[in-house]
């Protein structure tokens, strides 16, 4: 399962759209019709703005799309997108580092859609309700499989 699959699974009032060209699916376009200056792109884009300077600065209801997939991916996906181009977007200065602890992210900047959900709501002064939750049993999980199919490999995981 996705972070993002697991995003959606947690938190009320999200949705999860799969696809790779969002300039035409009409659900994606439907959910930000009428509400483009509210809508942000999550995406570390040399135009971003730091999401807490952004978003903080208004009482009108937001909505922030994520890109859910590997970094490569994610990059061609927002490449090939003139709409996702045209959206506001927003960065973060300096999240913690990522826990996927399985996984190796590409920059120490990089972090799962779950933890930039979770990151996010926190600098926006939400509870995340334990969001991380989940996440956290799935890495676990990944490390014990790991342990009992390869324990000549085990590596030691950084806590």
């Amino acid at each position: 399962m996705s972070t993002g699959r697991m995003t959606y699974l947690s938190l009320e009032n999200s949705s999860y759209i799969l696809d790779t060209n969002f300039d035409t699916n009409t659900r994606f376009l439907d959910l930000i019709e009428g509400q483009r200056e509210n809508t942000y792109l999550l995406f570390p884009h040399r135009n971003a703005v730091e999401a807490s300077k952004t978003m903080g600065a208004t009482d009108t209801p937001i909505q922030v799309i994520l890109i859910d997939a590997t970094w490569n991916a994610a990059g061609a996906i927002f490449n090939n997108s003139l709409l996702l181009k045209s959206l506001n977007k927003i960065k973060f200065s300096s999240p913690p580092k990522s826990q996927f602890k399985i996984r190796t992210q590409p920059a120490n900047h990089f972090v799962s859609t779950i933890e930039a959900s979770d990151y996010l709501l926190r600098k926006l002064g939400e509870d995340t309700n334990g969001l991380l939750n989940p996440f956290h049993y799935m890495v676990d999980r990944q490390i014990e499989h790991q342990i009992s199919n390869n324990p000549s490999h085990y590596r030691k995981w950084e806590h």
